[in-house]
């Protein structure tokens, strides 16, 4: 052990260091004053690790306080907080030159090996550093610049830390950068580029991300309750895309959430990460080094603190905890000062307050209010709800997804009911029953569809007592989801959406018979398609297809009716290659049953003409497409009837394409008689039509019209579909292009708004309206004179 000028010791070992740094970043995080209690609490078991923590928290404020003045420039602005929340907003980058020079001082003094792994101005590849913004136990981060002939951007380039080369610290690094591999949204700061530096030390460079924390961002603008849940909405997206990709964050807090100058949120730090893949299990790394807390106790769920493998469920803990905090101002435990043991037992036992109670009267400015007892009223009811159901002790009780969070935030936020809402019958009255029309008869459907999967089943020669234990198995699953609709019951308001999700929750555990089971996934999937979550929908659908495959084989119209949902959801995921090949698979399927079923082989024909045509293969698609029509013409079932409005406008398209617009018209003329006449004026292929006629009346010189067809296709949709749906998001696009020709600037804003507001979201980032909408909108904000932001 050294001593260093300034009194304070380090141990020459790596482990030592890097725990003397993970506690002084988790004390610079704090404000002053919280500090020293975090101190105590922190090194309760270890003097000197205090007393070296200490020295260090000196050093800084000291270089602070000298170096403010050169600094006056730097004040306010704040970067990205990384592995150990190194920035503060009370010390601004003053601070972040005296840890690089209070580690180096350490460095010195102990062992050469212990040192930063780049320097100031060196060259990484095409990289240029800049500065040092923090450093953790296992890497350090660093602002750099693009600096060859390409182009010129600002980046984040992480180093794994010299003196933790070790085989483990080099396995944890590649781990990181491989989960952040697999994350692409925009609110997870983007990995961009890596490799190795000359002499052999591995980096990896991310988006540099120039913001503030996300209770600081929402603090120094005074932002209400609404806005404040607008940014924990884009939270729960990035977490819910991470979980979709089998990520567990495992250290979800405000420092490692950061929001820009535009409001963008972006979610940061996957260092202590966990993969779910079944081939790796929940632990494919040891726990961290030097036996350091792998969490920040004061968002950790009980299960952590415990030190029990986690999984998404604590990663929606820890939302319920940073929820509280941006909406009241405080925790929901007081964890200060406390021992370990202590804050485990709070965590562990404690209930949460109704958090509404927490708000207090210095409190309310921070919301832009001058009365607490504003900001309480607007927390009392469904928001104290949600929260506590994000915050409940046991983790299968708590929210089943992020995405089931942040659906709760918004339906508030749409004053609709809330799936936590306590149960109460007037509450369910006035809402559930008047509110949710559509998805209580879509709810009657998804139970109708199962049990018609249970008729079946029923017809085939299985034995009795086989079909007995199947009926038994899907009563039992129709009585959890019904169950929760039942005003004695402690559950709350259903959408159809809760109850998938309960479903889902059932199947996953339950010992279901395979073919049950099969079923089961396909009803949800499919039900999911209906309600525009495409990517919830991929993972039934795809377990229904390997299951039918595995039952009934391949040549199956069982196999090939889920094969063709999974289809719908790559189109509308955008990987239309892969639709293509899932298409095709489906129409080879058809021709091979025997008897054939000519709808069947139509819709094959329809859905690989659609995918054709929006890879610009036109004259395949028109082929495809007429082949499909002459199928359902000469077919007098009762599903080619129904199907035959689908075909005429799939052909009507491609005429469009093609600039046929007068046969594209003819088409679209016939398909929404005969769609009225079949089915109804209400139904999504009838506004949908409608909005293929709004495009093809403009190129023929009727742009009234037009118009009248946009707003007609919009008042369908707004009935039957929820207004995040794809559908009438489209709808709302192609409203948005009619006015940006007619110059109509402030109309055409307030269309494209609706669509941009939705993508990333209830609108796939890749869909084709996302770029058109943002077009649209660019070309009104010119219009406007508003520049920059166009």
């Amino acid at each position: 052990m050294t001593r260093g000028r300034d009194g304070w010791r380090l141990p020459l070992t790596p482990e030592r260091l890097a725990a003397v740094q993970d506690v002084f970043h988790d004390a610079l995080a704090r404000p002053e004053g919280e500090r020293q209690a975090f101190l105590d609490r922190a090194c309760a078991h270890d003097d000197t690790l205090r007393e070296e923590v200490a020295g260090l928290l000196a050093i800084a404020e000291r270089q602070a306080a000298a170096d403010a003045a050169h600094d006056a420039a730097h004040d306010g602005v704040h970067d990205a907080a990384w592995n150990a929340g190194v920035w503060s907003p009370s010390l601004g980058r003053a601070v972040e030159d005296a840890i690089a020079r209070a580690v180096a001082e350490a460095d010195a003094d102990t062992d050469a090996t212990l040192t930063t792994p780049a320097r100031i101005g060196a060259r990484v590849g095409p990289y240029e550093i800049t500065r040092l913004i923090g450093m953790g136990g296992m890497g350090a981060v660093y602002e750099g610049v693009r600096a060859d002939d390409q182009y010129h951007k600002r980046v984040a380039l992480k180093f794994l830390r010299r003196g933790v080369e070790g085989e483990l610290a080099a396995r944890r690094f590649r781990y990181e950068r491989q989960i952040l591999a697999n994350l692409s949204h925009r609110n997870i700061a983007a990995l961009l580029d890596g490799g190795l530096t000359e002499d052999g030390y591995p980096y990896f460079v991310m988006e540099y991300v120039d913001g503030v924390a996300i209770t600081t961002h929402a603090n120094e603008r005074a932002l209400g309750v609404r806005e404040r849940m607008g940014l924990l909405r884009q939270v729960c997206n990035a977490v819910q895309h991470a979980h979709q990709n089998l990520v567990v964050h495992r250290d979800l807090k405000p420092g490692n959430i950061l929001v820009t100058s535009d409001g963008t949120v972006k979610l940061l730090d996957f260092g202590i990460a966990r993969l779910l893949r079944e081939a790796e299990g929940l632990d494919q790394l040891p726990p961290t080094q030097g036996g350091a807390q792998a969490f920040t106790p004061d968002y950790a769920s009980p299960e952590q603190v415990r030190g029990m493998p986690v999984g998404t469920p604590s990663d929606v803990y820890s939302l319920g905890v940073i929820t509280c905090e941006l909406l009241t101002g405080h925790r929901p435990f007081a964890l200060d000062g406390l021992m370990f043991s202590d804050m485990q037992a709070t965590i562990c036992t404690q209930s949460a307050p109704t958090p509404s109670t927490l708000v207090t009267p210095a409190d309310a400015t921070a919301f832009g209010s001058t009365r607490a007892q504003v900001v309480q009223r607007q927390l009392r009811g469904d928001l104290d709800a949600i929260m506590l159901q994000a915050l409940r002790k046991e983790p299968d009780r708590r929210y089943g997804s992020a995405e089931q969070l942040g659906l709760d935030l918004q339906r508030h936020l749409d004053g609709q009911p809330v799936s936590a809402q306590r149960d109460r019958f007037g509450y369910r009255a006035a809402k559930f029953l008047r509110r949710r029309r559509i998805e209580v008869a879509a709810g009657v459907l998804v139970v109708t569809s199962l049990t018609a999967g249970l008729v079946t089943a029923r017809a085939q020669t299985r034995r009795a007592q086989i079909e007995r234990a199947k009926t038994e198995q899907v009563n039992g699953l129709l009585s959890t989801m019904l169950a929760a609709v039942d005003p004695g019951n402690e559950g709350v308001n259903v959408t159809v959406a809760q109850m998938l999700a309960q479903a889902a929750r059932t199947v996953q555990t339950a010992s279901l018979d395979p073919e049950v089971e099969a079923q089961l996934r396909h009803t949800i999937g499919q039900t999911y398609i209906g309600l525009g979550l495409p990517d919830s929908a991929a993972v039934h659908l795809e377990r229904a297809v390997a299951l039918r495959r595995q039952i009934h084989g391949t040549v199956d119209a069982r196999t090939s009716n889920s094969l063709s949902y999974l289809a719908g959801v790559a189109e509308a995921r955008g990987d239309l290659a892969l639709a293509d090949s899932i298409g095709a698979e489906v129409l080879r399927i058809q021709l091979a049953l025997s008897p054939r079923q000519p709808s069947g082989v139509a819709s094959a024909y329809d859905n690989l003409s659609r995918f054709a045509g929006a890879q610009g293969r036109l004259d395949s698609s028109m082929v495809l497409q007429q082949q499909a029509i002459a199928i359902r013409r000469s077919s007098t079932d009762s599903t080619s009837v129904q199907e035959l409005p689908y075909s005429l406008n799939n052909l009507a398209v491609s005429h469009m394409y093609r600039g046929e617009f007068a046969q594209a018209e003819a088409l679209i003329l016939e398909g929404l008689e005969t769609e009225a006449r079949a089915n109804g004026r209400e139904t999504l292929l009838y506004g949908s039509m409608l909005r293929q006629l709004a495009t093809v009346e403009t190129p023929l010189g009727r742009p009234d019209s037009a118009t009248a067809a946009a707003l007609a296709s919009i008042g369908v949709l707004g009935k039957i579909v929820a207004h995040t749906h794809p559908e009438y998001l489209s709808s709302q696009s192609a409203l948005a292009g009619l006015r940006n020709a007619a110059e109509d600037w402030p109309a055409t804003e307030a269309a494209a708004r609706i669509v941009v507001d939705a993508i990333g979201d209830h609108l796939h980032e890749s869909h084709p309206q996302s770029a058109v909408a943002l077009q649209y909108l660019g070309f009104a904000l010119a219009g406007q004179g508003r520049v920059a932001s166009a």
